[in-house]
């Protein structure tokens, strides 16, 4: 795979978990903005909060940082009612909402929410209106993240959003432990090579990555021997070269990422929540640079 033409200032965000103890989600919130990053993102799952509630929530009790849905499951709702929520967002945290979107991959989500689940042609054609209805609503819009590395969803990108959001990982059926195998890197850059190869916008975007894990050792390649059971499909020396799990000393992490920005293009890193204090001696290392 050819390396990335583009180099972005790298940027970072804290995945979070919503929580119904108030004063606890906003000591989160806060801390996330005090650790330096850019980005509060919240998931868009039935079992857990309403990402846009939550996000207001954050808004009141932070100053600088963004807040991103990470992303919404545009299949369950109607585009002009979430342009209409996501619009009002934006505007009462002061213009921070990202407006992450994404086609709907978790069959969970359907069966919680009681509703069938389309398929994925019709799913992707809400993407594609709910992303059209935030793009055209004028200036002072939020950004618009995509998640997904399809063909299809990669157009809906081109053609709406300013970023693109890659999960590392592929869905598995309902009732798989985790619902999610971690992609080779081989796999990886054949999706990030989708996005390098196609013509117009979708090449340009800055782009996302879900970081799955996060492990600040002294000995990295020990903690990804420890690992290989969970991921029995990859090899060690796999796990070490994803940029999916971040093994290692802050500088061999910070080391890592910067190889990774060149080969791939991934500039915009999200963590899981249980890692954002690990992790934010590589954000204050890395972050603008």
């Amino acid at each position: 795979m050819r390396e990335c033409a583009l180099t972005k200032p790298f940027r970072f965000g804290a995945i979070l978990a919503g929580t119904d103890d108030r004063g606890v989600w906003q000591q989160r919130c806060r801390l996330v903005e005090q650790l330096g990053y850019d980005t509060i993102n919240v998931a868009d799952h039935v079992s857990g909060h309403a990402p846009l509630l939550a996000l207001t929530a954050a808004a009141a009790v932070t100053e600088r940082v963004r807040l991103g849905t990470y992303v919404l499951n545009t299949a369950l709702h109607p585009p002009g009612l979430t342009a209409r929520d996501v619009l009002t967002a934006h505007r009462l945290s002061g213009g921070r909402l990202e407006a992450g979107l994404g086609a709907g991959y978790d069959k969970a989500d359907f069966v919680r929410a009681g509703v069938p689940r389309p398929p994925f042609g019709e799913r992707v054609t809400r993407l594609a209106d709910t992303a059209a209805a935030l793009a055209g609503s004028g200036a002072g819009r939020p950004e618009i993240l995509v998640g997904g590395g399809g063909l299809r969803v990669l157009g809906v990108a081109a053609q709406h959003g300013d970023i693109l959001a890659f999960s590392g990982a592929a869905p598995q059926p309902l009732g798989t432990p985790g619902r999610q195998s971690l992609l080779g890197p081989g796999e990886l850059a054949e999706r990030v090579r989708l996005a390098t190869n196609t013509q117009g916008r979708a090449a340009e975007l800055e782009r996302n990555l879900m970081v799955q894990k996060v492990l600040v050792t002294g000995d990295r390649r020990t903690a990804a021997q420890a690992l290989h059971h969970r991921f029995p499909h990859l090899g060690v020396d796999d796990l070490l070269c994803l940029p999916t799990l971040l093994i290692g000393t802050v500088d061999q992490i910070a080391d890592d990422l910067v190889e990774h920005r060149r080969r791939y293009g991934f500039s915009y890193l999200s963590v899981p929540g249980q890692f954002a204090a690990a992790f934010a001696p590589v954000v204050k290392l890395l972050s603008g640079r």
